[in-house]
């Protein structure tokens, strides 16, 4: 059974769409748990001593998210299309939502590891080694009232 409830979900919801009963939630919820302690196995260790609760609270926060990413367009469709006269009716659906897929973002991962960094990157400026003639005046000072 997940740390987050159907609860946890229905309180953070935000959509217009009705919520599906709560042993589907549930369901979701126990998806989102394994997939969790599958890509960050040590979550388990920190979640089990805790005393002040906030890696229980980080858990939670996570697995609610992570179901409400499914929750958000549970048909896939990406665009409909109505009209009144001669009655036309035409639906598109995307087949990247058709999966329901969770995934983990990195904000995700920094929040369930504990780490600051949600954007990590490779720092690709050049470290040149200095040159002694660096910032040496050429000319020397420039004299007061010339520039």
């Amino acid at each position: 059974m997940a740390y987050a409830t159907p609860q946890d979900v229905k309180d953070r919801w935000v959509g217009t769409d009705t919520l599906p009963g709560d042993n589907v939630l549930e369901a979701w919820l126990d998806d989102a748990e394994t997939l969790i302690f599958a890509e960050i196995p040590g979550i388990i260790d920190k979640v089990t001593a805790d005393p002040d609760g906030t890696w229980t609270r980080r858990l939670i926060y996570v697995e609610a998210q992570l179901v409400s990413q499914v929750m958000r367009n549970p048909d896939g469709v990406r665009q409909r299309a109505q009209t009144a006269g001669t009655f036309t009716d035409s639906v598109t659906y995307g087949t990247e939502t058709i999966a329901q897929a969770m995934s983990l973002t990195p904000a995700h991962r920094s929040i369930l590891t504990g780490g600051g960094n949600k954007h990590v990157g490779i720092d690709m400026t050049p470290d040149l080694p200095q040159h002694p003639l660096d910032y040496a005046w050429v000319n020397g000072p420039t004299p007061p009232g010339e520039r």
